[in-house]
């Protein structure tokens, strides 16, 4: 199952493994929100590897925006 905004990519997968996404633009963050991490900058597609049963949600955007997370957010 498959989830998009312009700044927002939800992903669920029964089976797990690895998951390539191409965006329709290139996003100058791409960071992890559950897992808490950046996994690329200035891209149009990238590469994941999703556990089984497994739900992820991924913020595509502005990086500038990641600075401005509530605490709880690791940093970039």
């Amino acid at each position: 199952m498959l989830y998009a905004t312009p700044q927002l990519l939800g992903v669920h997968t029964v089976e797990g493994g690895e998951r390539t996404f191409q965006l329709p633009q290139q996003a100058e963050a791409v960071y992890d929100l559950f897992g808490q991490r950046l996994l690329a900058e200035r891209v149009r597609q990238f590469q994941v590897i999703l556990p089984p049963r497994s739900t992820a949600l991924f913020y595509t955007g502005n990086a500038d925006l990641l600075n401005n997370l509530p605490e709880r957010w690791p940093r970039r």
